[in-house]
């Protein structure tokens, strides 16, 4: 299932990666100043044609994730123009050349939306998941690493997650939650969970941050960032725009609720439970890759 590599994923304008950081030294940020230092940092180059994400955390799944959505869906996904990657003080550092998508990403729009746009976007975003269906093949795990979760929410001592199966996956938090098998909260949560059910595509992290549209007509755009792309149990998308709805303002909560509430169906209750399953985990200690404060030395270099 996972794509075939073609040979622009290697071979393009910037395939020299001593040319793309000649690039990336004049290139303009599309990553808002912040305090706290990002995973990774994206830049527009080529004119403003091309944009590159780069940094220790931008790896060649990412790459391989929007290769597979654009080639075998209608998903406006960037084009991947090409990946490579080095080694810098014994820390890896990947760059995804891709096109650039055009609009506004939706979190910064989204409370002044009227309700037919909402309405409109969810239409959209239906059409798109049901798309992303074709892509689901039993798998489970990030792109290009078979039964293995490795960023995100899985980034937890002592290991990494590895799974076959829902109860596989669900496991995984509840190891690292530390429940005890007699607790009535862990069964009822378990109950609410079909865990006969396949795994499911999935962008990994839906949510206002990661969509594009025009802010005029509500068309999306483009959705990005696919770092966490891949199979996972199908009420992932859910517990994704759930929690993404806890954190919000309330303006852009009710209209973010507005918009995938329409797409829950009847996932709520399996998504409400595995938050549950998951809070407890992040409570005992779940731990974030760290974040490098200094990561692009190598520019000059």
């Amino acid at each position: 299932m996972y794509p075939s590599e073609p040979a622009y994923l290697h071979s393009d304008k910037f395939h020299d990666l001593l040319l793309l950081k000649e690039a990336v030294k004049c290139g303009k940020s599309l990553v808002p100043p912040s305090d706290i230092p990002a995973p990774s940092q994206v830049l527009e180059i080529d004119d403003r044609r091309l944009v590159v994400k780069f940094g220790p955390l931008t790896w060649k799944s990412e790459a391989l994730a929007m290769q597979l959505v654009y080639d075998r869906t209608s998903v406006p996904v960037p084009r991947v123009r090409s990946y490579l990657s080095e080694t810098v003080k014994n820390q890896h550092c990947g760059y995804i050349v891709m096109e650039k998508v055009s609009g506004t990403p939706l979190a910064k729009v989204i409370s002044e939306l009227s309700d037919e746009t909402c309405d409109y976007i969810t239409k959209q975003l239906a059409a798109y998941l049901l798309e992303l269906q074709k892509l689901d093949t039993g798998e489970w795990g990030n792109v290009g690493r078979k039964n293995h979760f490795h960023r995100g929410y899985f980034v937890l001592k002592p290991g990494a997650c590895r799974v076959n199966t829902i109860k596989d996956f669900l496991d995984y938090f509840i190891n690292q939650g530390a429940w005890r098998s007699n607790d009535t909260r862990l069964e009822g949560c378990l109950k609410a969970i079909d865990q006969s059910r396949p795994s499911m595509f999935s962008h990994g992290d839906l949510n206002p941050e990661n969509i594009m549209i025009n802010a005029t007509s509500g068309k999306i755009t483009g959705i990005i960032d696919w770092e966490l792309a891949g199979w996972y149990p199908y009420f992932w998308n859910f517990w994704i725009a759930r929690r993404w709805g806890f954190r919000a303002a309330e303006g852009p909560k009710e209209k973010w609720r507005r918009i995938y509430s329409k797409l829950m169906g009847p996932h709520i209750k399996a998504a409400e439970s595995f938050g549950i399953l998951q809070d407890r985990t992040e409570f005992h200690g779940m731990e974030e890759t760290p974040f490098i404060a200094k990561y692009v030395p190598f520019l000059s270099s």
